[in-house]
């Protein structure tokens, strides 16, 4: 399902909270953080590099909003090309948690597919900046939640998460699921029962 992480500006998910997650979600790795009015993202197949390099960012950019995303193959291939977050346009990139009714071709994912093939054909305004246009994405994503992040003056607003209620905050830091939470072991059940069962909203 992944994990999707979206941070305002002045907050930060600890690194003991991404290495949780990465170990139910451990596909692939990635960052974008606004600094400088501009999106700086950064890919990695590796979960302590990219913690690494996101720690070295957010030092850089203390009042970026920031995206981090920690992926689990559903769709597509394996490998560095399917890590969110993903360019839309040269000022909005978004990430995903979830499916969508959308088929894998060549090795690309379905998130894949969709940020760079099909939301390039929209007007993004219409699509972020209405209450129609939300609507209709919302329900295109059914399930699924988004974020993205945006330094052009097209679109209103810095953030933006589709289906946020899917999803949580704490600490000014928006979660997609649990699976940051530490899971704990009662010998009493014949199954984990946690603070976040990983997977689930």
């Amino acid at each position: 399902m992944c994990l999707l992480i979206l941070a305002k500006g002045g907050s930060t998910p600890s690194k003991k909270s991404l290495r949780r997650a990465g170990k139910s979600n451990p596909d692939g790795f990635g960052f974008a953080i606004i600094g400088n009015n501009k999106i700086h993202t950064y890919k990695s197949m590796d979960l302590e590099d990219t913690i690494g390099n996101f720690y070295d960012m957010r030092d850089r950019y203390p009042k970026g909003h920031a995206i981090f995303h920690l992926r689990i193959t559903t769709h597509g291939e394996t490998d560095i090309n399917n890590c969110h977050p993903f360019q839309v346009n040269e000022d909005l990139v978004m990430g995903h948690n979830g499916m969508l009714p959308i088929k894998e071709e060549n090795g690309k994912s379905d998130t894949h597919l969709f940020a760079t093939e099909w939301l390039p054909e929209f007007d993004m305004a219409d699509l972020l900046d209405t209450q129609a246009g939300v609507d209709e994405l919302s329900k295109f994503a059914s399930g699924s939640k988004l974020a993205f992040l945006n330094t052009g003056s097209q679109l209103a607003n810095p953030f933006y998460i589709i289906n946020e209620h899917l999803g949580h905050w704490k600490d000014g830091v928006w979660y997609s699921n649990s699976s940051y939470k530490e899971t704990v072991w009662y010998p009493s059940y014949s199954s984990y029962s946690s603070y976040g069962t990983p997977g689930t909203a």
